[in-house]
Parts: C-alpha cells; sequence; structure tokens
C-alpha cells in the first residue's frame, strides 16, 4: 500500500479549507452563524478555514445540508480546487 506525503495531506487540507470558506460566503453565513447552525463553536468554523483542523466526516455531511448543497457538489468542488 502506498503511503500518503504530508504534502498531499496538507494540499486536502488547504483545499477543503477554501472551500468551506467560500461555500459558507455563498450560502450568506458569518463564521459564527455557521457556528451557531452546527452547533460549534466559532472558532472551530475559524481553524477549519485556516486548515488547522480536519473536518470529520459526520460534519462533512451535516454541513452540507445546512449550506443547502449536496455532498457530492461539495465534495466536486474540493476536488476541482
Amino acid at each position: 500500500m502506498q503511503k500518503v506525503s504530508a504534502k498531499e495531506l496538507e494540499r486536502w487540507s488547504a483545499a477543503a479549507a477554501t472551500v468551506i470558506a467560500a461555500s459558507r460566503k455563498d450560502a450568506g453565513f458569518t463564521q459564527t452563524g455557521l457556528a451557531e447552525a452546527l452547533g460549534v463553536k466559532r472558532s472551530v468554523i475559524a481553524r477549519l478555514e485556516a486548515g488547522e483542523r480536519p473536518l470529520r466526516f459526520a460534519e462533512f455531511m451535516v454541513l452540507a445540508r445546512v449550506l443547502k448543497v449536496s455532498p457530492e457538489a461539495l465534495l466536486a468542488r474540493v476536488l476541482k480546487w
């Protein structure tokens, strides 16, 4: 099995962070508003958007629902980045 490099993980974290921030803004949420909708602290959103915290799968699914986009569409944005 091939090992995943730190550089590749960093790239995907940056892509996810960028897409989360852009999708939040596209949906008209502030960091505080999105945090409230997700039931987390604003600092969690800030850390996700800065690429300092990974996004868990369950959080990804709820995030898509809150942003009113399909999980597939959200993932496609990450993959295009």
